[in-house]
């Protein structure tokens, strides 16, 4: 017997649709968090800008150019850097959230920590990175940790945590 002829065709996965917050939605959030939180900011940023919120909580500050208003998102979707538009409303907080991310991290130098994880090929071409200010991210977790080298590290803010607060 014969079985006839197979058509091979590629499977295509189903497009997901992003879930995006209304204006109204954004504003109800907004005004129930403090005017001076960080998570307020992290919201701000994610609705002036469009970008991810792994992409929000993975900003260093050394992504944020000021003089040009924009902001480099490193390993985006699909693992792509992109810039996007810093927006003005922001720009004093983003500064001042900036100078408080610095005394921190001086605060954690002097406590034997200062360190962030860095891209393995970054740990090599620049060894300082690690300790540098500019790596620090923007929005640091509130908890330093050590490293398998005893090292005071400090990773990014959860972004579980911030969905949570969205999403209530």
């Amino acid at each position: 017997g014969q079985l006839g002829k197979f058509q091979a065709e590629r499977s295509h996965r189903p497009s997901r649709v992003p879930t995006v917050l209304s204006d109204n939605e954004v504003r109800r959030i907004l005004d129930e968090m403090p005017a001076d939180s960080v998570r307020r900011l992290m919201v701000q940023v994610l609705y002036g800008t469009g970008m991810r919120v792994m992409e929000l909580c993975t900003l260093r500050l050394r992504d944020l150019d000021f003089d040009r208003q924009q902001t480099l998102i490193r390993g985006g979707k699909g693992d792509k850097d992109r810039m996007v538009m810093m927006p003005g409303s922001l720009r004093a907080q983003l500064v001042e959230q900036t100078r408080r991310v610095r005394q921190l991290h001086q605060r954690d130098l002097a406590r034997g920590g200062g360190h962030v994880p860095v891209p393995p090929n970054i740990e090599h071409k620049v060894p300082y990175a690690e300790a540098d200010w500019r790596w620090q991210f923007l929005f640091p977790s509130i908890i330093m940790r050590r490293d398998k080298k005893g090292r005071g590290t400090r990773w990014h803010a959860d972004p579980g945590v911030l969905d949570k607060f969205i999403r209530s």
